[in-house]
């Protein structure tokens, strides 16, 4: 689906519509077509990955699991410079949307990264620093997809550079969405002694 304002989508691009536009195509799904949010994975690239770690971050424990392709540690780091010491990023933090950097750490689902190294758009560092603060915030308990970082890859051409290979990671992520759904399904049913 497209946000409002971009692509085929009417409206004007703003903050709260991306949000509210996540809400409404989770709500669609998970009632038109009787799927359980535990079985639903968010897919968020780009911009897209603000509202994807938003509505994930708001639920506790019924995500699937979420897929991040190029995302950003924030907008605002998306203008500054990995290497500075005083960018946009740190001078109107308070100003700044999607802060995906702080997000991430409550979302309380497997979470897959994808990202390429040559990404001029948003830099590799951005998904580097998001997988490092994954990895902070994860438990043992916690089922953890291996970031695929891909050589070779800009923004826009991550699933072009190895097809097979980004199907292969979204087949291990619907194998790990699968196994903790028939888990839940499964403790439900069990009777209680």
């Amino acid at each position: 689906y497209d946000y409002s304002g971009y692509g085929q989508s009417r409206g004007e691009p703003s903050v709260a519509d991306t949000y509210a536009d996540i809400d409404a195509v989770v709500d669609f799904v998970t009632h038109k077509y009787g799927v359980g949010l535990d079985e639903c994975v968010l897919f968020g690239q780009s911009i897209g990955s603000g509202p994807t770690c938003y509505f994930a971050s708001k639920r506790e424990n019924d995500i699937g699991a979420v897929v991040l392709v190029s995302p950003l540690l924030s907008a605002l780091h998306v203008v500054s410079a990995p290497d500075a010491w005083c960018t946009p990023a740190k001078v109107f933090k308070r100003m700044d949307v999607y802060k995906n950097y702080a997000v991430v750490k409550t979302i309380n689902a497997p979470i897959l990264l994808i990202h390429g190294d040559r990404d001029e758009v948003v830099h590799q560092s951005h998904g580097k620093a998001l997988w490092e603060a994954i990895c902070k915030h994860t438990k043992p308990s916690d089922a953890v997809c291996e970031p695929y970082w891909i050589p070779g890859a800009g923004h826009d051409d991550t699933y072009e550079r190895n097809p097979a290979e980004f199907v292969r990671h979204m087949r291990g992520v619907c194998a790990v969405v699968r196994e903790r759904h028939q888990k839940r399904r499964l403790a439900a049913a069990a009777p209680v002694v």
